[in-house]
């Protein structure tokens, strides 16, 4: 019981030393938008998406750090030709497309430290992503899995509420090169929201 206690306080010590240093925990909702290379296979709007990021102040206004996210993309088809790795196939079917990217990123938040709780940030990140598209026409599966590079630009506004909350709004264009089943690239629009926790909003 003694090796816990001490344990968890060091834990709480190493937190609470990270949030002084002006870090910030960010958990967001994501709704995802299909673009290039998808729009042929699922065309309909996710509200299955959710992440987790980390940010770090460089100083008053440049921000590091990563992120991890899940983006499910699902839509049922009627009866319909479809072709998957070079099979052509007659049937009513699901089409599920999974996105799984882990990122490191920069911002730029020209009103940080100004006293203003609405504020612009703008950036972007770069990283891998594991990709997942199954079709499942009656009691089979086709799939195609594989893992990306994917970049992305992201701008968006945060609402301090106070010296350790904020609100999150932002939009991202993920984009993954030679990423879908037949090799061609993927694209999709994620509009944020989300919830951030850590020091140093001002």
């Amino acid at each position: 019981m003694k090796k816990i206690t001490i344990s968890f306080a060091f834990m709480l010590l190493f937190c609470s030393s990270i949030l002084a240093q002006g870090s910030e925990f960010i958990a967001s909702w994501h709704i995802g938008i299909p673009s290039q290379g998808i729009t042929n296979y699922i065309a309909k709007t996710s509200f299955q998406g959710f992440g987790f990021e980390y940010r770090y102040a460089l100083n008053q206004q440049f921000t590091v750090g990563g992120s991890i996210s899940w983006n499910v993309f699902s839509e049922e088809k009627d009866i319909s030709t479809w072709t998957f790795d070079n099979l052509s196939v007659t049937s009513h079917n699901w089409r599920f497309g999974h996105m799984v990217p882990i990122l490191v990123n920069a911002h730029f938040n020209p009103m940080r430290n100004t006293g203003n709780p609405l504020q612009i940030f703008m950036g972007g990140g770069l990283g891998t992503s594991y990709v997942n598209q199954e079709i499942w026409p009656g009691m089979y599966t086709y799939r195609h899995e594989t893992w990306s590079f994917v970049a992305y630009p992201e701008i968006g506004l945060r609402y301090v509420m106070s010296n350790e909350t904020a609100l999150y709004f932002s939009t991202q264009y993920m984009f993954l090169p030679n990423a879908n089943y037949d090799n061609n690239n993927i694209g999709y629009w994620n509009l944020k929201l989300g919830f951030s926790f850590g020091a140093h909003r001002w």
